[in-house]
């Protein structure tokens, strides 16, 4: 099962310390260091936004969402949900629940809501 299977829609945000795919020498990395605000790197599927400033206030939140999962304290919430390195997720009022199959994780969020 999934969000998605589940008619849920959810958004993961991740907080860390050090992200960088924009290396010396490619035109986006030299603009950045030139003095641009922004820079947003895109294909098909994926973005990555570097700004000088923190990002997350600029962070597109969807107030259509049923669920917003952030590991970090990216947006204030009443759910949190850490990822442990031996992919458990671990909710704010301590339940662990696996990362594969999200069925558990989903069930827990239905009934916390």
């Amino acid at each position: 099962m999934s969000f998605k299977d589940n008619g849920k829609s959810a958004l993961f945000v991740r907080q860390t310390a050090h992200l960088d795919i924009d290396t010396p020498r490619k035109d986006s990395y030299e603009l950045f260091e030139s003095g641009l605000d922004f820079v947003l790197l895109t294909t098909d599927r994926c973005c990555y936004l570097k700004s000088h400033d923190n990002v997350t206030q600029y962070l597109p939140v969807d107030t259509q969402l049923d669920w917003l999962i952030q590991d970090g304290d990216v947006y204030p919430s009443d759910i949190s949900l850490t990822l442990t390195e031996d992919q458990q997720v671990i909710t704010t009022t301590g339940e662990q629940f696996p990362v594969s199959p999200l069925t558990p994780l989903i069930n827990w969020l239905e009934r916390y809501e």
